[in-house]
């Protein structure tokens, strides 16, 4: 990276008052205690004493002292020389112009209030290893560890050197760091590893490298880029970037690494230093694998969410163009019911009676009616998703292979039912028989389990997937590398690390 990072305008500010302090501020740093008034008690003249509670206060509040009290804001002029009584600050500041004097005083201000110069031990050593500890562990901008090392030594009172000198620590500790986190990554993969992480950046006839296409995420919600999406995981999972040991380095560096890499052209990192190149390519596999799969599972939650209310909404249009004969048959049934229900003759045979009003053939065409159109409240209408089929059958046979799924125990079934399904895979007449059934609940069952006994598969394929779908959003069933499909239980803390946190943590939640 530059050494030289700093904007002008911040460059300008450093160590100087860029607005006016608030008042908890003044209160905070130009607040003079009864040490402070003792101290101001040797000098007799008012310039002298407004000027050195002046260097004392600034110092406390920038860390450095004031070369020209000129630039100091009047409300802290004002909030120091009303503690001192001192009428006219102004023209005291006007005397107080001797450099020998003001040098005298930081002197004094040092050694009465335990300040240090900036290259002076053990301090200057901890910054740098703090610099280098925040670079290595966070990779954050410089200009964030340039105002963390401000703050570092002004809580530690330590006098801020030059901007320049600052700037060119924040750069070191940070070329270290990312050079450490290019020699680990570099030499994690083989050489078989570094090949094939090589090929990724080959320009090909249409201008495009395989890294370019890796890190293209699905953009539409069809079988078709679901299939793309999980082809493109298995891509990235041959270049075995999961199997490297990379427990060493923060995962927050190789997030960066491959938000680079995920942005930056094929060619500009082509033209890197090996090792830098190699680290850059090991961090996209990680990460990205992890990424690919996140979006494989959420283009088949959204497709099949889809699939689902693309049938419901079809089944309800055609229920729409029934409601006539649905009312018709209602009508009928009605005038059945209340002949039923009304009050008559107990010698008189109600069921003649109700054939003479509504004939019997009539009264069961009205039943049938109804039992063919009549909908349960939460019915999936099947017909209209059996028609979708094709789109399952053409992503399904990826799916399976492609995906690993782990799951809690109570969602063993599920895991078992996906087996099976990977199993029959490519036959075309399946043992249905040995189906595990213990996924097939609810509404599912009559439409699963024909009236013969015999399992539908077009109907237990949709059942697993819906039950699939639905154990995912519960957590459940999980994946592993992921961000958004993980095991919830995987961060939290367990072993001898969970044994000796659990006093504090069962005190904590006790209070």
């Amino acid at each position: 990276m530059p050494v030289e990072f700093l904007p002008a305008a911040v460059r300008s500010q450093f160590g100087h008052f860029v607005e006016a302090p608030s008042p908890m501020q003044l209160a905070h740093h130009f607040h003079l205690d009864g040490a402070d008034r003792e101290r101001l008690a040797q000098y007799r003249s008012d310039h002298n004493r407004l000027g050195y509670a002046l260097q004392l206060g600034t110092v406390r509040f920038l860390g450095t002292f004031a070369t020209d009290l000129a630039e100091v804001p009047d409300s802290v002029v004002w909030y120091v020389s009303d503690q001192l009584e001192i009428a006219d600050p102004v023209a005291c500041l006007r005397l107080y112009a001797n450099v020998d004097t003001q040098r005298r005083h930081a002197r004094d201000i040092r050694e009465a209030y335990g300040y240090h110069q900036f290259h002076e031990q053990p301090y200057h050593f901890t910054l740098t290893r703090w610099l280098l500890a925040r670079a290595w562990l966070g990779g954050e901008r410089p200009i964030v560890l340039f105002d963390g090392a401000t703050g570092w030594l002004v809580e530690r009172k330590v006098l801020l050197p030059g901007a320049s000198v600052l700037e060119r620590l924040v750069a070191r500790a940070r070329s270290r760091a990312d050079t450490r986190v290019w020699r680990l990554l570099s030499a994690a993969p083989d050489a078989d590893q570094k090949a094939r992480l090589k090929l990724l950046l080959k320009i090909d006839d249409t201008g495009q490298s395989k890294l370019d296409t890796l890190r293209r995420a699905p953009r539409r919600l069809s079988s078709r880029e679901l299939v793309r999406a999980l082809n493109r995981l298995t891509e990235i999972r041959t270049l075995g970037a999961s199997a490297l040991d990379l427990n060493r380095i923060p995962a927050r560096r190789i997030r960066m690494l491959a938000r680079y890499a995920a942005a930056a052209r094929a060619q500009a990192i082509a033209r890197m230093p090996e090792e830098h190149q190699i680290a850059t390519l090991v961090a996209f596999a990680r990460e990205y694998e992890v990424l690919a799969q996140d979006d494989a599972l959420d283009l088949f939650d959204l497709l099949l969410a889809k699939l689902l209310n693309e049938a419901r909404d079809d089944g309800q249009r055609e229920r729409l163009k029934t409601l006539g004969d649905l009312d018709e048959a209602a009508m009928t049934l009605a005038r059945a019911c209340q002949m039923l229900l009304g009050e008559g003759d107990e010698t008189t045979d109600i069921r003649e009676a109700i054939f003479a009003q509504v004939p019997r053939d009539e009264l069961l065409g009205a039943l049938e009616t109804v039992d063919a159109i009549s909908r349960p409240q939460d019915d999936l209408y099947y017909d209209q998703l059996a028609e979708r089929y094709r789109t399952v059958r053409h992503f399904l046979p990826t799916f399976l292979k492609a995906l690993q799924f782990e799951s809690v125990d109570t969602a063993r079934g599920v895991i078992r039912a996906l087996d099976f399904l990977a199993s029959i895979e490519g036959k075309r007449a399946p043992d249905m028989g040995k189906a595990p059934l213990g996924v097939v609940t609810g509404r599912w069952r009559p439409l699963v389990i024909r009236p013969d006994g015999q399992v539908d598969r077009t109907a237990y394929t949709f059942c697993v997937l819906d039950q699939l779908r639905a154990h995912l959003r519960r957590r459940d069933v999980f994946v592993s590398p992921s961000y958004r499909w993980i095991d919830p239980r995987a961060k939290l803390l367990s072993g001898k690390q969970w044994e000796s946190l659990r006093p504090s943590i069962c005190r904590s939640c006790l209070r």
